[in-house]
């Protein structure tokens, strides 16, 4: 069908445009902000989320070593199924939403990339499809607006053993601590407003994945969580049984985090202290988060690998990102802002790679992290991060 007869028949005006190797009918929009507007969505600042999905949908499809069925229940205009069916081989699935319109454009879509015969369409809501779908699917990727809660247990329930499930969640007043106790209500954790609230925020989304699984029996394993721009996506493989389950939920944490001199701990709820025991303010307590990596280094290391056969729309962002979440594994689950530090001792702050490495000859474990150009992560303790600001600006 024509692009004109299209945009006559959805009763607005549509375009052309490429996203890696795929072609997409999109709404036309004046300007970026208009997209939320627009009858049909679609978001062209995803399109970093969109190719690491391509490329974790290449490592599925090689681990499990046979065609993988994918779902994308809130699917749009088909741009994030389309393009894991489209550009990686041995996939097919199904893609569904409320939106008749939306489905149009999905079919369009799928149709424009010669792909109708190995994918689904449907018109219904998320948690009925996925219900519907009980052990259906290697991987369930899962992309509202606001947060992903309400859809987690059904979209677990649909995936086969060892499956894939990938959410998004951009309600980030909530997970930032702004309305903490929309974070409560939605998530059963409460977050913490520091410099590093970005963390606190996926990890809150993995404590409740972590949680909303051990339910039905299963545990999780992070496979390459991130943030970006606007949201956290949390990407896990999803396995069966109950000590693993039991155990998983028992390992969730608590941070207590000092407002007065950026001392902070993680512990056991019971273990958690009140008072700050270098300032004696009153500390600020968060949680229960998940405390250990967020993502797979070896699986990092084969996405990185895959990057080079793909054609992505931001390879080289997707190569540093995935290059700082593999370097800052194995940490505690927060970092220091070098900028903050710096101003806490009313002193300029040095250069980042300077103080990594100066941490790293003092025995500390140090490197960059992706959650913010000017954060460090480091098992280093506030009162050794600061002396090591200090000793470098004296210089």
């Amino acid at each position: 069908m024509k692009l004109e007869e299209l945009s006559r028949r959805v009763g607005f005006e549509l375009r052309e445009i490429r996203e890696g190797k795929t072609r997409l009918i999109v709404p036309r929009v004046e300007k970026e902000e208009d997209i939320y507007e627009a009858p049909v969505f679609y978001n062209p600042r995803m399109a970093l989320s969109r190719d690491v999905g391509v490329l974790v949908v290449e490592w599925l499809r090689r681990e499990v070593g046979r065609e993988v069925r994918i779902c994308e229940p809130m699917t749009g205009i088909g741009a994030r199924g389309i393009r894991y069916v489209n550009e990686v081989e041995g996939t097919g699935g199904l893609l569904s939403d409320t939106n008749p319109v939306a489905l149009v454009l999905t079919y369009e879509n799928a149709k424009l990339n010669g792909i109708l015969d190995r994918i689904d369409i449907e018109m219904g809501d998320a948690r009925f499809v996925l219900s519907a779908s009980y052990g259906k699917f290697d991987l369930v990727d899962v992309d509202p607006f606001g947060t992903p809660a309400p859809f987690v247990e059904s979209a677990i329930l649909a995936l086969r053993k060892g499956g894939i499930l990938a959410v998004t969640a951009t309600d980030m007043r909530p997970l930032c601590g702004i309305k903490p106790y929309a974070a409560l209500r939605k998530y059963g954790s409460l977050p913490l407003k520091t410099e590093y609230c970005h963390e606190i925020a996926l990890r809150i989304v993995l404590a409740h994945i972590a949680k909303t699984a051990a339910l039905q029996e299963r545990w999780i394993r992070p496979l390459v969580s991130h943030y970006a721009e606007h949201y956290v996506r949390a990407i896990v493989r999803v396995f069966k049984g109950k000590g693993e389950a039991r155990e998983q939920v028992r390992s969730l944490k608590y941070i207590a985090h000092c407002p007065n001199c950026s001392w902070r701990e993680v512990s056991n709820l019971e273990e958690i202290p009140r008072e700050c025991p270098r300032c004696r303010s009153r500390t600020a307590v968060g949680g229960p988060i998940w405390a250990g990596n967020f993502a797979d280094v070896n699986a990092c290391a084969r996405l990185i690998e895959f990057t080079g056969g793909k054609e992505l729309q931001e390879k080289e962002r997707v190569r540093k990102m995935l290059d700082l979440i593999s370097n800052e594994q194995n940490m505690p689950p927060y970092f220091y802002s070098l900028h903050e530090v710096a101003r806490a001792l009313k002193t300029s702050a040095p250069k980042m790679v300077n103080v990594i490495e100066e941490l790293r000859s003092r025995g500390f474990k140090a490197s960059r992290t992706h959650f913010s150009p000017l954060g460090i992560k480091t098992d280093a303790g506030i009162d050794e991060v600061e002396e090591v600001v200090r000793c470098l600006s004296r210089r």
